[in-house]
């Protein structure tokens, strides 16, 4: 495919600007609402950029990665299964609940409740509960020795106020979520936009931000919102738009490397991909230099393992497998197969780079149907039948999406994508599971590291996931707004201000 032919796929229209209100943010966060703000009942990323300004978590990341306090001052390891947090004094729930010992032991009993349990609930199974030790200290027993315990909390433990939900239950919980975070629940427009405001009792000081907005537009209509004035900031802007964003002086665009990428999930259980040699030839289709230009218009980096540089625990192995038709042809003869049909699901964030990775799969050889899907589409076809046995299995063969690492560790991709219990899973592999589990039982970091080192040469051996890309997601913003993007790649508010006069720190 050509350049044009590319381009023109991809071509959005150009604006221009206007002023904006300074005691509050409206962001555009993502193309479609939040599955739910109940941190039980979601688990992707769009969602959780929501319920990260609503709720606190014990313990949470800085924007480099590193583990720092939050609900819980400190903590020690008292034995290989036993860690003890001692809580913050003095904190409150939005509704002036008290936050206490009692909150944490409700909260993991609510996301683990075997009747009901959380979608996230699988990466704290390994948890056997919380023992009250005082109002003010905690210990949490893991049922084996668990080495990434604390870089899995601050994302997927959340604190809930048990008094608040005993009241109003699960439906008006998700209806008016309350939690201690620096942000409080106002309303949801469903289809349009939740609107936050601050939290005046927050622990760490009331945020500089009167309010906060996330709205919901289809890609083709976020930047003539921010240009038009009424919007502020664009936390994923399409490469395309970039220059033209750039250029314009009321604005400025950031570019930070974070852990975020361009993902192909294979059905290893049925269908085409069952076969190593067909999962072998579509890693070889990938040209991630058109990819990278086309689909991400430069703002993105090859990978080809799963996992990311700057992950805790990362190992390039033997590295990602390389852009060769030939070889992909090749191994399509050796199965058997001439052009095999696929049956592919795009994640609707990545799909101006699915739309290449779909040429470069059929000048390999493939025949793809693809259908490009919410997250909502995504977690009802592929999420739910890993958490309900009842739901029919989705009957498709490849599924190219994102992830984003909120552990910041390498924990993260394997137990979500490919670890036979992830939700996101559709590989069924003993040896991989077997290998896994043993690195998450491992404290100590130096085996921990070659664990995860074996784990990168399995994955790429029997090609379970791979990520084509690490994407560096520029982040549009009004001049005169501070924001400090997390490697994460999730959105944090907390300390978001604005500046008078246009910000020169370019």
């Amino acid at each position: 495919m050509t350049a044009a032919a590319l381009a023109a796929l991809l071509l959005p229209a150009a604006l221009s600007a206007a002023p904006s209100v300074k005691d509050g943010v409206i962001v555009i966060s993502d193309v479609a609402d939040p599955v739910s703000l109940d941190p039980h009942r979601e688990f992707d990323a769009s969602s959780d950029n929501i319920v990260n300004q609503l709720f606190d978590g014990l313990v949470r990341l800085s924007s480099s990665g590193a583990v720092l306090p939050a609900l819980a001052l400190s903590w020690r390891r008292v034995d290989a299964v036993t860690m003890e947090f001692a809580l913050r004094p003095g904190v409150f729930f939005h509704d002036g609940e008290p936050f206490d010992a009692e909150a944490v032991r409700f909260s993991l009993a609510r996301q683990l409740d075997p009747a009901r349990p959380a979608p996230n609930a699988g990466l704290l199974a390994n948890l056997a509960g919380v023992e009250v030790v005082d109002p003010l200290t905690v210990r949490l027993k893991t049922k084996e020795p668990d080495g990434v315990l604390l870089n899995k909390l601050p994302m997927f433990f959340k604190v809930l106020p048990p008094a608040y939900l005993a009241k109003v239950g699960d439906e008006g919980f998700a209806r008016r979520p309350v939690g201690t975070g620096p942000f409080e629940f106002v309303g949801w427009e469903r289809g349009r936009q939740v609107e936050l405001k601050a939290n005046p009792r927050y622990w760490a000081g009331p945020p500089a931000l009167k309010t906060l907005v996330f709205r919901f537009l289809p890609r083709e209509r976020q930047l003539p919102l921010l240009l038009s004035g009424e919007a502020d900031m664009i936390a994923d802007l399409s490469g395309l738009d970039t220059k033209r964003v750039a250029e314009n002086p009321g604005f400025r665009v950031s570019k930070a490397k974070g852990f975020y990428t361009v993902s192909l999930l294979f059905n290893t259980m049925r269908g085409p991909f069952a076969d190593v040699r067909l999962r072998q030839a579509a890693a070889h289709a990938v040209n991630p230099h058109d990819l990278t230009r086309y689909g991400g218009m430069g703002n993105a980096d090859r990978l080809g393992t799963l996992t990311i540089p700057g992950q805790a625990c990362y190992d390039h192995g033997p590295g990602g497998y390389s852009f060769d038709p030939a070889a992909a042809r090749r191994l399509l003869a050796a199965a058997g197969v001439r052009r095999p049909r696929i049956k592919v699901l795009i994640r609707a964030e990545v799909s101006n780079f699915a739309k290449v990775l779909l040429h470069q799969l059929k000048e390999a050889g493939f025949d793809a149907e693809a259908e490009v899907g919410s997250q909502e589409t995504v977690f009802r076809k592929v999420v739910r039948p890993n958490l309900d046995p009842s739901a029919a299995p989705w009957e498709g063969d490849l599924v190219i999406t994102h992830y984003v690492d909120p552990t910041a560790h390498v924990y993260f991709p394997y137990s979500i994508l490919v670890h036979s219990k992830g939700p996101y899973s559709m590989v069924r592999d003993e040896e991989f599971d077997a290998l896994f589990e043993t690195m998450i039982r491992t404290l100590e970091p130096a085996p921990q590291r070659e664990l995860c080192r074996s784990l990168a040469e399995l994955t790429h051996r029997k090609c379970l996931a791979l990520s084509a890309l690490q994407v560096i997601r520029p982040v549009a913003a009004r001049r005169g707004l501070r924001y400090e993007p997390q490697v994460t790649g999730m959105l944090e508010f907390r300390n978001v201000s604005w500046e008078d006069g246009d910000d020169d720190d370019d």
